[in-house]
């Protein structure tokens, strides 16, 4: 197995509740900008990445995402929405085998979630992201 952690540069573009954007194009995941992003109602996580090198037919390669803060809304990879459970959980493995190319980009959409004492989860990707190789 090898794991190939996904961190800095992601360009991470937050939306307020009018739709405003604002990006930051060299973010670093785990993220912890938490406070900055306190009125944001939906946060999108882009990282592009090159295929990984030594892959055969019996290689299979996976999404890891360790935790994020809010609502997980979707999961795109090369543009195609990846299948998710319902309700998304962390952590999660996602496999990415038949969807890998020579050039590769991963999405991940989330949104701010209100808990039952009415508060506010800002929309964050506070875990790990990697992908696997088995």
């Amino acid at each position: 197995m090898h794991v190939i952690r996904l961190r800095r540069p992601w360009v991470k573009r937050s939306y307020d509740a009018s739709g405003q954007q604002t990006e930051n194009p060299k973010a670093n995941v785990p993220d912890t900008e938490a406070i900055a992003e306190s009125q944001m109602q939906k946060v999108v996580y882009a990282r592009s990445f090159n295929r990984p090198t030594g892959l055969d037919d019996q290689s299979s390669v996976f999404l890891n995402v360790a935790g994020w803060s809010g609502t997980l809304d979707v999961i795109q990879f090369n543009q195609t929405a990846v299948d998710l459970p319902k309700p998304a959980c962390a952590p999660m493995r996602i496999e990415l085998t038949s969807l890998l190319k020579l050039s590769n980009e991963v999405q991940i959409v989330i949104l701010a979630s209100k808990d039952s004492v009415a508060a506010t989860s800002q929309p964050l990707l506070n875990g790990e992201v990697q992908i696997e190789i088995i």
